[in-house]
């Protein structure tokens, strides 16, 4: 794999300290008004019982899901979105803005909704439009939580 190559080839190059990263690793996170997955997830299942073929392999293309049971704001990457923009969606919202690709390595402040975008050459721009809608939705939930 890309990673294995990037130490060299072999596994015995990892570093202790990023194995160690690496283990503490969880498949999911959940907040009191967010979820966050890396690629993918099930609208019926709680997140302690989603399959990790879908949380970790799953491309959006290949299936949009509906809104979570929990009512909660989805975040998650692996499907690239075009042009390097945030993929917004009311419910969920793609973060995989690809940067392999050429665009931007993205990160946002789910609370205030403010987005930050890096080139690989390490231009940045701010997601104005990524800032305002979800600052909207976030407004939205605290009003009306389910």
């Amino acid at each position: 794999s890309q990673t294995v190559t990037s130490y060299g080839g072999l596994l015995e190059n990892v570093s202790p300290q990023h194995v160690d990263f690496l283990y503490r690793c969880v498949a999911h996170y959940e907040t009191e008004q967010h979820l966050f997955v890396h690629a993918n997830y099930i609208a019926e299942l709680p997140l302690a019982e989603q399959p990790e073929e879908t949380l970790f392999w799953e491309h959006l293309h290949d299936r949009i899901p509906g809104p979570h049971i929990s009512g909660k704001h989805v975040f998650c990457g692996h499907t690239p979105q075009p042009g390097g923009n945030i993929g917004y969606y009311q419910y969920f919202t793609c973060l995989d803005t690809c940067c392999f690709g050429g665009y931007w390595l993205s990160a946002v402040d789910v609370d205030t909704g403010e987005a930050w975008q890096f080139s690989r050459e390490g231009h940045f721009r701010q997601n104005w439009r990524f800032i305002k809608r979800l600052w909207g939705q976030l407004q939205k939930l605290k009003k009306h939580p389910k």
